[in-house]
């Protein structure tokens, strides 16, 4: 699905992109640029995975977010929230149910969320 819409706009599916585009499919949490380039061991330079996120951020099929002071990254048709454990770090989706169709006068509108607390195992 991310392959057809990388070719359909023009784009190459180069080796970075490719290797960047399944490890997000693999994983389901948002990612720093800086875990992905860890989690692939050498396999793309940390500048090509800034590029590719770029990329697919302009493209719009993945989201980012801040939260504990850190920009990730995540593959979705539609952009959704998360929330993370502030003990150790476990993160679940949170569905998005906002519209912004009342607000006139801006296109392209986006928001954040930032959502933290302390999951069930941590808080025992």
């Amino acid at each position: 699905m991310y392959n057809k819409a990388i070719k359909d706009a023009g784009y190459k599916l180069s080796r970075p992109r490719k290797i960047v585009l399944e490890l997000l499919e693999k994983r389901h949490n948002p990612l720093s640029a800086q875990e992905m380039h860890k989690l692939l061991k050498g396999k793309v330079d940390l500048v090509s995975v800034y590029r590719t996120l770029k990329l697919f951020e302009e493209l719009g099929f993945l989201h980012r977010e801040e939260n504990i002071g850190t920009t990730r990254f995540y593959l979705s048709t539609k952009a959704h929230h998360h929330i993370v454990c502030e003990s150790c770090g476990h993160t679940e989706c949170v569905s998005c149910h906002h519209s912004f169709s009342q607000i006139s006068g801006f296109d392209s509108i986006k928001h954040q969320l930032t959502l933290t607390g302390v999951c069930v195992s941590c808080s025992k």
